[in-house]
C-alpha cells in the first residue's frame, strides 16, 4: 500500500500544497503553490493533485489521507455544498476516482504532520492554474 498525505496552507487567495509520499520506506515530498478562493478550496485542491499525481505516475494500491473532514466528506458524499466552484472540484475529483483502487481517508491534524510541514514552507516551486473543466 502506497500512502500519500496531503494538506494545504492558504493565505491572500493562494494556497501552498503538500504531497508527502510514502511507498516501501521511499518518501517523496511535492510542493507548490496556486490561486484559491478558499482555505476549503485550497484542500480539495491538494487532494485533487494529490490523486492527479497518483494517476499520472500509474501508481496502484492507494490510499490518500486529509485532515480536513469536512472536504472528506463532500468527497464521498456524506454532505454537500452550494459553492459553485467547489461542486466543479469535487465532480472533478470524483471523476478522477472513478474506475480506480485509490482510497479517500480522513485522518487527525496530528497525524498529518509530514503534509503540513510541506504545505507550510510556502516557497514557491511551480504554479498551476486551477481553473478545473468540467
Amino acid at each position: 500500500m502506497i500512502h500519500i498525505k496531503v494538506d494545504a496552507s492558504y493565505k491572500n487567495k493562494k494556497a501552498s500544497i503538500g504531497v508527502y509520499i510514502k511507498n516501501k520506506g521511499k518518501k517523496i515530498k511535492n510542493r507548490f503553490q496556486c490561486k484559491s478562493k478558499s482555505s476549503s478550496e485550497a484542500e480539495l485542491l491538494a487532494i485533487y493533485f494529490g490523486i492527479k499525481y497518483v494517476i499520472k505516475n500509474n501508481l496502484k494500491n492507494i490510499r490518500i489521507y486529509t485532515d480536513n473532514e469536512s472536504n472528506y466528506k463532500l468527497i464521498i458524499g456524506e454532505s454537500h455544498t452550494n459553492i459553485d466552484y467547489m461542486k466543479k472540484l469535487i465532480k472533478e475529483i470524483t471523476n478522477l476516482l472513478k474506475g480506480t483502487s485509490i482510497e479517500i481517508m480522513y485522518i487527525s491534524r496530528k497525524f498529518n504532520k509530514e503534509a503540513d510541514k510541506i504545505a507550510s514552507k510556502r516557497r514557491k516551486i511551480k504554479y498551476y492554474n486551477t481553473k478545473i473543466s468540467v
